[in-house]
């Protein structure tokens, strides 16, 4: 992809990003990201099918290189705590970008987490690496905890970030000493 070309993408993720913070996914249109960027409609259909295209471009590679690989979980609820509004009105009330999305998210989450463990990057929360790396099937392990992971942020995102940041992440960090509590022992 020439330069050029991806300057163009990255000018209507950013059109994209700037109508998520005025209003719902299921009512931008895609004549008002083609305006917003100042870009002819038949040039949106060159590089993305439809707006959830886009959206799927716009968490692949805006949200995504802003992880912080050392520090994932942290990482995200604060970039999700950062863009509320975006991530409100990408969530709530809308059917089809949840189910597109949450199936997006999900495998580029679960991609990071594995990426984390192996790289040796998740050391801060032992639950995770313990589990991935112990098991038999370390995708679908990721698979999993990135469903829970994402689960939670959704329901943190539809009930108005009633819970503040940083009690998140403990709550996520820390899985493992309320399993401890119950005397479940993942370790085992």
């Amino acid at each position: 992809m020439t330069r050029h070309q991806e300057e163009r993408k990255q000018a209507f993720a950013a059109s994209l990003t700037n109508l998520l913070r005025k209003e719902a996914i299921e009512k931008i249109t895609v004549d008002q990201i083609c305006e917003e960027a100042n870009v002819h409609r038949s040039t949106f259909y060159r590089y993305f099918t439809d707006k959830y295209d886009l959206l799927e471009y716009v968490f692949k590679n805006i949200f995504v290189a802003q992880v912080d690989r050392s520090n994932v979980v942290e990482s995200i609820i604060r970039h999700i705590a950062s863009e509320k509004k975006i991530f409100r009105n990408v969530f709530n009330n809308n059917n089809k970008a949840d189910y597109y999305l949450f199936g997006t998210i999900l495998r580029i989450f679960s991609s990071q987490i594995y990426d984390a463990v192996m790289a040796g990057h998740l050391h801060e929360i032992p639950w995770i690496e313990i589990m991935v790396k112990n098991s038999k099937y370390p995708k679908i392990a990721t698979d999993m905890i990135a469903g829970g992971f994402l689960t939670v942020l959704i329901e943190w995102i539809s009930t108005n970030y009633e819970m503040d940041e940083e009690e998140l992440a403990r709550f996520i960090l820390h899985i493992e000493e309320s399993l401890k509590d119950k005397k479940i022992n993942i370790n085992d």
